[in-house]
């Protein structure tokens, strides 16, 4: 067990490194995601707001001050488009109620006229096969019925129940986004100071052993080529 160890011990290790890394990703967007998507969103619509409230410091304004102005000109300028498109909504909700008695009225005569010409295909069958082909439709009937009422109960129940928690995700991500816009130097400067500087030297030497892999490889299928 030792020898095979031994001899196989670069595969496992790469087998372990990963195997825990589809862990890892299974159990992040599995559990972790949902918790950490506000705060991605808000540090995304703070890279939107950056230079404006960078421009805004500029001009002698506070940061916070600017952060805050960039945040309630994106709320308003999505609360317009809301608008219109809400007006736009309703306007045709109020033509599809409006015209919904005639769509009905012609479902109702689409299905009413199926069931005539199957009550007519089924004269022509044998009593047995008649009795069976009727149950099957009527348990149909019932089973879609039912199956349309879960259907717009659960959706309804669904609504519902993620209307607050969409709410409060939308309302974390404009936090998020404002401390993310405010603080966007210290930020920065923690970053070089705690992260950047541990990675530095690993990214060095990934981008220097990256650049030789590919001028390898870009070297050997030009010697190929020429060759053949």
């Amino acid at each position: 067990m030792r020898d095979f160890y031994l001899k196989n011990r670069q595969a496992l290790q790469d087998f372990l490194i990963l195997g825990a890394t589809i862990l890892f990703c299974f159990l992040f967007f599995r559990y972790l995601f949902p918790i950490f998507l506000p705060f991605l969103v808000g540090w995304l619509l703070s890279l939107m707001f950056r230079p404006l409230a960078t421009y805004l410091e500029k001009r002698h304004i506070p940061r916070w001050i600017a952060s805050l102005f960039c945040i309630l000109l994106f709320l308003g300028l999505i609360s317009l488009f809301v608008a219109l498109i809400g007006n736009r909504i309703a306007a045709q909700a109020q033509s599809f109620l409006r015209l919904m008695p005639q769509y009905m009225l012609l479902i109702q005569n689409a299905l009413e006229r199926f069931w005539t010409q199957l009550d007519s295909l089924l004269v022509v069958l044998p009593d047995p096969m008649q009795n069976l082909i009727q149950n099957s439709t009527e348990q149909f009937r019932g089973n879609l019925s039912s199956i349309l009422l879960s259907l717009v109960q659960s959706t309804g129940s669904s609504s519902l129940t993620s209307v607050p928690n969409f709410l409060l995700g939308v309302l974390i991500a404009l936090l998020s986004s404002y401390f993310f816009t405010k603080d966007a130097a210290l930020i920065r400067k923690l970053y070089e100071k705690h992260v950047l500087s541990l990675f530095r030297t690993s990214i060095h030497n990934t981008k220097r052993n990256l650049k030789t892999s590919v001028w390898g490889y870009i070297k050997t299928q030009l010697i190929l080529m020429i060759y053949t």
